[in-house]
């Protein structure tokens, strides 16, 4: 089972991106990423990650996708792989275009699923 710890709902993904999951992990289930006060210290933010990491154990799935705020993503990364967990990042391609309308340019944006990349196991060198 895959464990989805972002705030993107499995039942919202992309046909393709869930076939993958499917496939790969057999199940998916989603488990909220937290909320993350802006104003959360460091250690705040380590606690809240050290509390998601237990009751994602709990879960006992064989990965997790997790995406979410950047310092909180870090330090479950960490502690998910330190607990034995594979630990992945959905990727996509992103398609835009630029469109002029006067005094403004609008920019849109589309993202297609391309992929599962695992995270590299901590601690890594670049």
């Amino acid at each position: 089972m895959l464990l989805n710890l972002t705030n993107h709902p499995f039942h919202r993904w992309p046909p393709d991106q869930r076939r993958a999951a499917e496939q790969r992990w057999g199940t998916v289930r989603d488990l909220p990423f937290p909320a993350v006060d802006p104003e959360a210290t460091t250690h705040q933010v380590a606690l809240l990650a050290r509390k998601t990491v237990r009751h994602a154990a709990a879960l006992k799935p064989d990965a997790v996708l997790c995406q979410g705020e950047m310092t909180l993503t870090l330090v479950l990364t960490a502690l998910l792989q330190r607990e034995g967990f594979p630990v992945y990042a959905a990727v996509s391609r992103r398609y835009s275009r630029e469109v002029n309308r006067g005094q403004v340019v609008v920019k849109t944006s589309e993202y297609r699923f391309h992929a599962f990349r695992a995270y590299p196991a901590w601690p890594w060198q670049p």
